[in-house]
């Protein structure tokens, strides 16, 4: 199955204060999102949302017991801030960016709306 995961980063001007709930719930998922969108309005970070292609019987194991990998952390925790970084310049954008085997593969790209 295929689901959607829209969590909302709040109105936190502060990169970790952003991303720590959103990355909490998002990395015992890591391996099985294939794309995350993150979207910002007024040079903020307001949500990111991810495509997750998982069983049920394996997201149910996720949801019991929701651990992730600390290189994978790492590696999402710095391109997701490098994203938040270059995005909060402009007033209201959306970033689509694919997942591969649990790693974030970001070009750079972010269209502005």
């Amino acid at each position: 199955m295929v689901i959607k995961i829209r969590t909302n980063c709040g109105s936190c001007i502060n990169l970790h204060e952003s991303l720590r709930k959103p990355l909490k719930l998002l990395l015992p998922f890591a391996m099985h999102i294939q794309s995350l969108i993150f979207q910002g309005e007024q040079h903020r970070l307001k949500f990111i949302e991810a495509s997750i292609k998982i069983k049920i019987e394996e997201f149910k194991k996720i949801i019991d017991n929701p651990t992730h990998s600390t290189s994978i952390s790492k590696q999402w925790f710095n391109i997701t801030s490098l994203i938040y970084g270059e995005a909060i310049l402009t007033s209201q954008y959306i970033n689509k960016i694919q997942c591969n085997q649990g790693e974030i593969t970001w070009d750079k790209y972010i269209e502005i709306v």
